[in-house]
């Protein structure tokens, strides 16, 4: 390998970032999902009417931009570090 075609130390740093935000918005619509599973299971016991559309809607908004950031980082990785990315 050429050192040229090598991965900086920009390139990790970059990483690390995407890596920390996936991580953070990830975190987030666990959160959210769970939230919304709470409230059915509320719901089922006669204690609550469920998840609000709004509940519902953000947990899908961000589940969808954690997968976004997911995949934003498993091509940044195939383009720098030349590996597939284990996702």
């Amino acid at each position: 390998m050429k050192e040229a075609d090598m991965a900086t130390i920009e390139d990790g740093e970059k990483w690390a970032a995407m890596q920390a935000d996936w991580q953070a918005v990830n975190q987030e619509s666990h959160t959210a999902r769970f939230r919304v599973m709470q409230a059915f299971i509320k719901s089922a016991a006669g204690e609550g009417s469920g998840p609000t559309t709004g509940q519902l809607e953000l947990a899908e908004k961000l589940e969808q931009a954690a997968d976004e950031k997911r995949r934003a980082m498993d091509e940044f990785v195939k383009k720098v570090f030349g590996v597939e990315a284990l996702s």
